[in-house]
């Protein structure tokens, strides 16, 4: 023979802390979640870029100088703009060569690099990743009318570790990096 139960007659538990309610279907109370219990996500902008003529465009040593014409080589940085989660570890004071050990993640990379007035050639930036493969590259030809060249590079990656940045222009004559960065931030898994 079959036996209904009595109906539960005890109220729902109340919620507390954070929230607002009753179970099961408790909400989150208005203002509780602040700034302070969010996670820092990975970030950080790097400036100032520069080429070390004297050592051939060897990371960190030497008189930093202008780029050569026709040479490909990585762009280093002087300087730290905001670290979120220390992920720019320069190679010494002073000088980042890249971005590294960036956790699992996807990440937007974007650069943007002025090239001093020059009517001759291209000027190209290229990403790069820990096994020096290219992620994405802008070549653009030289501003004409005596303006500086000015270039942004964007791409989405997922996990790429290292992230740097090479440079390349054909003007016949060398040329410095008026003004440059590199900005990594992760966005998602």
């Amino acid at each position: 023979s079959w036996a209904c139960a009595a109906d539960d007659d005890t109220p729902p538990d109340p919620s507390s802390g954070d929230l607002t309610g009753s179970y099961p279907n408790p909400t989150v109370k208005n203002g509780a979640i602040t700034s302070s219990k969010l996670a820092t996500f990975p970030a950080v902008t790097l400036n100032a870029p520069t080429y070390n003529w004297s050592a051939g465009g060897s990371f960190c040593h030497g008189t930093n100088g202008p780029y050569p014409t026709n040479t490909t080589s990585s762009i280093e940085f002087t300087h730290e703009e905001f670290d979120l989660t220390n992920i720019a570890d320069p190679e010494t004071p002073g000088c980042y060569a890249d971005v590294t050990g960036l956790p699992s993640g996807t990440y937007v990379i974007t650069a943007s690099v002025t090239w001093p007035s020059n009517s001759t050639g291209t000027r190209q930036i290229t990403f790069y990743t820990g096994s020096v493969a290219a992620l994405a590259t802008s070549e653009v030809p030289a501003t004409t009318g005596g303006r500086p060249t000015s270039q942004t590079i964007s791409q989405v990656v997922r996990s790429p570790g290292l992230v740097g940045l090479r440079a390349l222009q054909t003007s016949g004559s060398d040329l410095t990096l008026a003004s440059g960065e590199l900005s990594v931030a992760w966005v998602g898994p």
